[in-house]
Order: C-alpha cells, then sequence, then structure tokens
C-alpha cells in the first residue's frame, strides 16, 4: 500500500505541519509514502490527486490518499484494523467517508482506492473531464461522484475518515474526538494553522 499526499508552495504551511507524522505513520505500518510538491500549473492540485493516482495505482495493490489538511490523530490504528475490519466494508474497491456537509455524499479528501480494472477505468474516465472540471468547485470529487458506481464504494462513518473539529466547522456533525484516526482541518489558513500546531 502507498499512502500518498501533497500540496503545494501555496499550501506548505499546513503540509509541512501535517505530513512528518503521516510519513513516520507509513513506516511503522510497513507501507510506502510519498508526498509530491511539485504540480501541473493548469488545474488546481486538488484535481491533480487524479493523474497522481492514476500513475502509480498499477505499482501498488492499494493507495490510501490523505489531503495535506489532514492531521493524524491516532497512529496507534492500522487501515486493516481500522478500515478493512470495519462492518461497513465487505470488499469494495473504493473506501471514502459521508461528508461532512451536504448535498455531498461522500468526501474525497482522504479514500482508499485499490489496484483493479473496473478502479483504472474509472480513474480514466474522471480524467477525461480535466479541461472542462479541473478548476470547477470541489475539483476532483465533484467528477469523482459523477463516475464512481455505487457499488464499488465502501460508506463509512465520517469519524472513520472525515472527522472535522468543532474548531473548524461549529456545525460539522459527528465532530472529531480524541481518539479518531483522523482530524480534517478545513477552515480558513490562518486559523487552521493555529489549532494544529495546538
Amino acid at each position: 500500500m502507498l499512502i500518498l499526499t501533497g500540496y503545494d508552495d501555496a499550501f506548505a504551511a499546513i503540509g509541512d505541519l501535517t505530513t512528518p507524522a503521516k510519513e513516520a505513520w507509513a513506516e511503522a505500518q510497513g507501507h510506502d509514502f510519498e508526498c509530491v510538491r511539485s504540480f501541473r500549473p493548469a488545474t488546481h492540485p486538488s484535481w491533480q490527486k487524479l493523474r497522481l493516482i492514476r500513475e502509480r495505482l498499477q505499482v501498488f495493490d492499494w493507495i490510501f490518499w490523505m489531503d495535506a489538511d489532514g492531521v493524524l490523530t491516532n497512529p496507534a490504528l492500522s487501515v486493516e484494523q481500522h478500515i478493512f475490519a470495519s462492518r461497513w466494508y465487505l470488499g469494495q474497491p473504493f473506501v471514502a467517508s459521508i461528508d461532512w456537509a451536504g448535498p455531498s455524499p461522500w468526501n474525497a479528501g482522504h479514500f482508499l482506492i485499490r489496484n483493479s480494472p473496473r478502479m483504472l477505468h474509472f480513474l480514466d474516465a474522471c480524467l477525461w473531464h480535466e479541461e472542462e472540471w479541473g478548476n470547477r468547485a470541489f475539483w476532483d470529487q465533484s467528477v469523482m461522484q459523477e463516475h464512481l458506481r455505487e457499488d464499488d464504494l465502501a460508506l463509512l462513518p465520517r469519524r472513520k475518515l472525515m472527522a472535522v473539529p468543532r474548531a473548524c466547522r461549529d456545525a460539522a456533525p459527528e465532530p472529531w474526538e480524541p481518539g479518531d484516526f483522523i482530524a480534517h482541518c478545513t477552515m480558513d489558513d490562518p486559523v487552521r494553522r493555529a489549532l494544529i500546531v495546538a
């Protein structure tokens, strides 16, 4: 499994804080790790995660994408224990959590994708829309939700991969609690950075 993350220079104030814990966790769990710091200028870096994953997926059995604003808060948990052994996972090739805000059904900030012909085709279908959707709101997430088949998705509770702390969003449902795997710190950068440092 590859643990994959990335961010550009504009997001370095956040990514530089959150990445070392992800790398240390990956090493402790016996996973490969990569942090991408260079992105093509034409589209938003969030969109480009699709290309990054597509380029690497044939080399790994699974890729676990982790957004730069996700803080790993419980490194004692493993993917096997926390996700694959959960009652919501039934062998599907794509794993994500319910989004913290509607009307989006699931969030692409942290997800797992398995190497399979179906998932490679899914990524190709998404990337075909790069010119049209590359800088649209929600970037990759919109096109992924358009193309992903419902039976390919293991939809986990929010707190599995998408727990948003109350300090980030007051109205976030099922907010992050101590012991959760990841805190997704989605908010304005100066406030978010202060929260992560704390």
